[in-house]
């Protein structure tokens, strides 16, 4: 989206929406992830082994937790962020001269 010719500061807050969307996805994509690997008795004679997948999915478990909080956090901030855009657009266009209208972006 083009600013129109006045503009002095323009901002895609569509894309900004819709990139705090994506984020939400990806969050609730990281809240869905668990232990898939399913049952272990197979391996019950190759211990190495079941305590490599133990501390491979308690890793895991760690890196989704880190990952969920950095995404929803981020994605907090960009709707915070356009929110404020828009309010701070609207109120100076209640300031402008009569017959000047606010930006595109309401």
């Amino acid at each position: 989206m083009r600013p129109p010719p006045d503009a002095d500061l323009s901002l895609d807050l569509d894309g900004l929406d819709r990139f705090a969307s994506a984020l939400e996805n990806l969050t609730g994509q990281w809240n869905g992830t668990a232990n898939q690997i399913g049952d272990l008795d197979w391996l019950a004679d190759d211990t190495d082994l079941i305590d490599a997948l133990g501390a491979f999915t308690r890793s895991w478990a760690n890196a989704a937790t880190i990952m969920n909080t950095y995404s929803a956090q981020l994605s907090s901030m960009a709707r915070t962020s356009a929110d404020q855009f828009r309010q701070a657009d609207s109120d100076l266009a209640r300031q402008t001269p009569h017959g000047r209208r606010p930006s595109a972006y309401q």
